[in-house]
């Protein structure tokens, strides 16, 4: 295929030219199939990043439906009467299991059932999303206290107010979607109770900063 120097003089002109033309049309595909095959690999590079990021986005969704969950049907059960009934809040929280793909803790849905689901996340991430659901449950538990019970437990409330505020925003800030949030409208200003809201209305308030804080996730990790 490569010509020795006595054969490369003893070819016409024609040849050499030939032979230079085919060389370099050589080195072009060879540099064409290069770059292609960099351009292939930096496709399926991205397509495996935007899977990774959507799945986060997806778990991240469902780790916060079971933190609410865990906490308005266990923990805070007394604080958050939820209108549904007891079988159809287990059926939710084990579908959340399953599609999380983790195991239910033994026992009634509690303090206990919460460690234990915690402990049994791996990335700090995911206990962040499972914390943010459960802040919001008992956020919500504190302003419908407030709402129904008013001046006679305003010091109390306010100070749990407060520290859960202050909780519900470093999972927020760990997760990097604190300062976007808040580009809109200050955490703290959806969780104190207006004084004229009713447990109907807080309760959209509270869905609003919900729905704020699953629309910056699935902006940061994914649709």
């Amino acid at each position: 295929m490569i010509p020795s120097k006595s054969q490369w003089q003893r070819w016409s002109l024609p040849s050499k030219l030939t032979a230079i033309g085919a060389l370099l049309s050589i080195i072009s595909f060879g540099t064409y199939a290069i770059e292609k095959s960099f351009q292939i690999s930096q496709y399926f590079s991205k397509s495996r990043v935007s899977e990774t990021e959507q799945d986060i986005a997806e778990r991240g969704t469902i780790l916060i439906e079971l933190g609410y969950s865990l906490y308005a049907f266990g923990l805070g059960a007394s604080e958050v009467p939820e209108k549904l009934d007891t079988e159809k809040a287990n059926r939710e929280i084990k579908e959340l299991y399953t599609r999380l793909g983790l195991s239910i803790p033994e026992g009634e849905f509690g303090s206990e059932t919460f460690k234990a689901t915690r402990a049994e996340l791996i990335s700090e991430r995911d206990r962040h999303f499972l914390d943010i659901g459960m802040h919001l449950a008992a956020v919500y538990g504190i302003g419908l206290v407030m709402i129904v019970h008013g001046i006679d437990y305003e010091r109390q409330a306010k100070k749990a107010m407060s520290d859960m505020t202050n909780d519900l925003k470093t999972a927020l800030r760990s997760l990097g979607l604190l300062a976007a949030l808040e580009q809109e409208r200050r955490i703290g200003s959806y969780l104190i109770p207006e004084s004229d809201d009713t447990e109907e209305t807080y309760l959209q308030t509270l869905d609003a900063l919900k729905a704020a804080i699953l629309g910056e996730i699935r902006r940061q990790y994914g649709t």
